[in-house]
């Protein structure tokens, strides 16, 4: 999906797409193995493209908003405002996605360190 795509869009449309693709996005649930590492980290390369779409998708939409009102294309205005709000919410989605991740992350960090610490005393 492009830019041009999001303009030609349905509303429903877009927020059943943004539904599917970025609030319904599959995060790894915990974070024992190297293998869900890797899994985590995959995601958050994917996380972080989806992020930078979207805030390109919501600068075009604050132009076209603009010129839309400057038309005095009220209609087409509203659904291009009802779109970035979409959009918006995608991009806070997937954000929240990515810190959860990376808090994940951190969490076993914090779990493999504690467990080497507590080895070492037992030494």
């Amino acid at each position: 999906m492009n830019i041009r795509d999001i303009a030609d869009i349905s509303v429903r449309d877009l927020a059943e797409y943004c539904d599917k693709e970025y609030f319904s996005f599959p995060i790894v649930q915990r974070v024992e193995t190297p293998d869900d590492l890797q899994r985590v980290s995959e995601q958050m390369g994917i996380l972080t493209g989806y992020s930078s779409f979207l805030a390109s998708i919501m600068s075009h939409l604050k132009y076209m908003i603009r010129d839309a009102k400057n038309d005095g294309n009220k209609e087409l205005a509203d659904d291009l405002i009802d779109k970035k709000t979409i959009i918006e919410n995608a991009f806070k989605s997937v954000n929240q996605s990515y810190a959860c991740l990376s808090r994940r992350v951190a969490i076993h960090k914090d779990i493999m360190m504690e467990l080497h610490m507590t080895d070492s005393i037992k030494k």
